[in-house]
């Protein structure tokens, strides 16, 4: 299962084929990322706040916690996000708890994890931690 999420209309898409598309919700989202189970989607609003969405029926559930405006899941299951002020946080409950790890300068505008190592942008520099977020080096 492929998730997309269309800005302009503000709506969170699936598709299995990557050529049909079906909505999941409408919602002021910023980022979205799968939990380990892969049955429920985190997701960050406008508003930096984080919530819980069931793919299946679309409905959207507040999460307590922290902040947040980027998130992404690490290869091994765990969940990463980024607050506003720079501090990237994980959580290997799907986001019920979190532990700040670590954070970069600046506003980050970006946020993404590979096998490579995981990223973070700001508006002037780009970021990569090997070691899940606890340290990071200027790249660009």
């Amino acid at each position: 299962m492929l998730y997309a999420y269309d800005a302009t209309s503000g709506r969170l898409l699936r598709t299995e084929d990557r050529a049909t598309f079906e909505e999941v919700v409408t919602a002021p989202l910023l980022s979205v990322a799968a939990t380990q189970a892969r049955d429920q989607l985190i997701a960050t609003t406008d508003q930096a706040q984080l919530v819980t969405i069931n793919p299946g029926t679309g409905e959207t559930r507040k999460l307590g916690g922290p902040t947040a405006i980027y998130l992404d899941t690490a290869p091994d299951g765990t969940l990463a996000g980024i607050a506003p002020d720079g501090t990237v946080r994980i959580s290997s409950d799907d986001g019920q708890t979190w532990k700040d790890v670590g954070s970069i300068d600046g506003q980050p505008a970006a946020f993404t994890i590979s096998e490579q190592g995981w990223y973070a942008a700001t508006e002037t520099t780009v970021f990569r931690s090997t070691d899940a977020g606890a340290t990071w080096t200027r790249v660009l």
